[in-house]
């Protein structure tokens, strides 16, 4: 609440002399992850919380089971270490992925947060140019976007 005052008064060109200098840097109050399955697999940390935004995060992932054909990724927000106790914040699967053994296939996946908090989460199969993406908007997402 602080600093939303702070703000409010360097927006309405108050000169106070406390707030002059200042400089307030808008942060993810929040950690975001990825998460590889939403019955209790790990969750992976890619932005952590208090991270300034704008920021663009990558993170490099691989099929988790012999002949995998495809792969779910939910885009998750929280900090606990599996997957179902963090709130998702939307997910997609990645299809017709080329058989093989364990980690054989292998994903790049980009966090990109812009100032607007708007997040675009990206992934790349490696091996045959393909992605995929989707936008979230972490303001109108449903659920709990505080630390309390």
């Amino acid at each position: 609440a602080c600093g939303a005052a702070i703000q409010a008064a360097i927006l309405n060109g108050d000169q106070h002399t406390n707030i002059e200098d200042l400089l307030l840097i808008d942060v993810n109050p929040l950690s975001l992850g990825v998460g590889t399955g939403i019955d209790g697999y790990l969750t992976k940390i890619i932005v952590e919380r208090y991270t300034p935004i704008p920021v663009k995060r990558f993170h490099p992932c691989q099929t988790m089971e012999d002949n995998q054909d495809s792969a779910i990724f939910y885009i998750i927000e929280g900090e606990r270490p599996q997957t179902k106790d963090n709130l998702v914040l939307g997910s997609f699967t990645m299809r017709n992925i080329p058989p093989g053994p364990r980690g054989s296939q292998g994903f790049n996946l980009c966090y990109d947060l812009d100032a607007n908090g708007i997040l675009e989460h990206s992934t790349q199969q490696e091996t045959r140019k393909v992605s995929k993406s989707i936008l979230e908007n972490l303001e109108k997402c449903q659920g709990r976007r505080s630390m309390i």
